[in-house]
């Protein structure tokens, strides 16, 4: 009976750990609410800098941070924080470990992303906010790694969602601190250049100028050089001269 009893108890130890870190989270957020992000990731440090044998916070503790902070300095939250300010609470020392996407885990991701994007059709987007689509989609980068970025670029490049949407997609993953994924998500927008939609092509844009990266320079000039609209071409040029100003 001991032996049938050890998983269960197990479970039953991690969902209360895992109930602890979220009440933790929230608190530490709630007291160090608006401006006072070096407060909240000051704490999430001090609290949740056990790591397992790989060196990554166990995935359930992971999990409850992310949802904490979502539900409290997302846009819809009590405590709503200025764009990027979610990733000012992780610590590259205290990294998290991305799932193995077998088939079946793939198939459910692919699911919730498109409900994700399904939902973002409806959303209004404010600049100077992270919207809920970006927040989302950077917790399931931290998740799940270069497999969202996959997912995510087959609805944006297969044109399965709103230009809107594309565009806020594409300037979120540039945005995005997250060493892991960089190359991925460098593909992605450089992919992004040719899509039919200048907004999506802006979002491209902007996504490229935040990763400042040199090694798109030959896919900016590619696409200016077929670029249609005056204004969106010259950010290109500029952009494009800005990068090779970068390099050595």
């Amino acid at each position: 009976m001991a032996k049938n009893r050890e998983p269960h108890d197990a479970e039953n130890q991690r969902d209360d750990e895992t109930r602890t870190v979220i009440g933790d989270a929230e608190h530490a957020i709630t007291n160090a609410a608006g401006d006072a992000s070096d407060e909240i990731r000051e704490f999430l440090f001090r609290k949740f800098t056990s790591l397992d044998e790989g060196g990554f916070l166990p995935a359930h503790l992971a999990e409850g941070i992310l949802r904490s902070a979502l539900t409290l300095i997302g846009p819809k939250g009590k405590y709503a924080m200025e764009k990027g300010r979610f990733w000012q609470l992780l610590d590259r020392h205290c990294p998290f470990s991305p799932l193995d996407a077998d088939e079946e885990n793939r198939s459910q991701l692919e699911g919730q992303i498109e409900a994700l994007l399904r939902a973002a059709e409806r959303e209004v987007f404010e600049d100077g906010f992270d919207s809920t689509v970006s927040l989302e989609l950077q917790r399931l980068l931290l998740k799940h790694g270069d497999t969202t970025v996959e997912i995510v670029a087959d609805f944006v490049l297969g044109e399965r969602v709103g230009a809107d949407v594309a565009a806020e997609v594409l300037r979120c993953f540039g945005e995005v601190e997250h060493a892991a994924t960089f190359n991925a998500r460098q593909r992605l927008l450089e992919r992004g250049l040719t899509c039919t939609s200048h907004l999506a092509r802006d979002g491209a844009v902007l996504g490229l100028a935040d990763l400042c990266d040199g090694r798109s320079v030959p896919a900016l000039e590619a696409a200016a050089a077929v670029e249609k609209h005056d204004r969106l071409r010259g950010n290109m040029v500029e952009l494009i001269k800005r990068l090779k100003e970068l390099r050595p």
